[in-house]
């Protein structure tokens, strides 16, 4: 019986070897595991940092660009009121242009025409006061 217990016990020590055993390599694999975990978590971290700087370079270019666009918008609606304003004010400088050349047409239709009234008034007061012709009075 003390044989029995002997071997058992023999039996039993050998599980508990192998238990160790296996609780060893458990022990080495969760380890190795938690040291791939830890390296994983590195490697996270470092690409979360590459990303927030590759997103803050992303926001820094769009916020240049838009300083860009809108410098660029105001320069051409400078430009573009510059050129209004330029041909507003050749259309005045015409408009005052023909204004003048109307008004001195005007002017000249006027005199000519006072000149031509004048003339029929001279002419007419000639035909008025011209002697008579002799056949004219024989007629009469």
């Amino acid at each position: 019986m003390k044989e029995k217990y002997e071997n058992e016990k023999s039996g039993l020590n050998d599980e508990i070897q192998d238990w160790k055993f296996k609780k060893e390599q458990h022990e080495s694999r969760a380890n190795k595991l938690s040291s791939e975990i830890d390296g994983y978590r590195r490697e996270v971290q470092e690409a979360k940092r590459e990303c927030e700087i590759k997103v803050q370079e992303a926001m820094d270019h769009v916020s240049k660009m838009e300083q860009i666009f809108m410098n660029k918008e105001r320069e051409l609606r400078d430009a573009l009121n510059s050129e209004k304003e330029a041909l507003i004010r050749q259309h005045l400088e015409f408009a005052e242009k023909m204004k003048a050349e109307i008004n001195s047409a005007v002017q000249l239709g006027d005199e000519k025409a006072l000149g031509l009234q004048e003339r029929y008034d001279e002419l007419n007061e000639l035909f008025d006061q011209r002697p008579s012709r002799p056949e004219d009075l024989e007629l009469i």
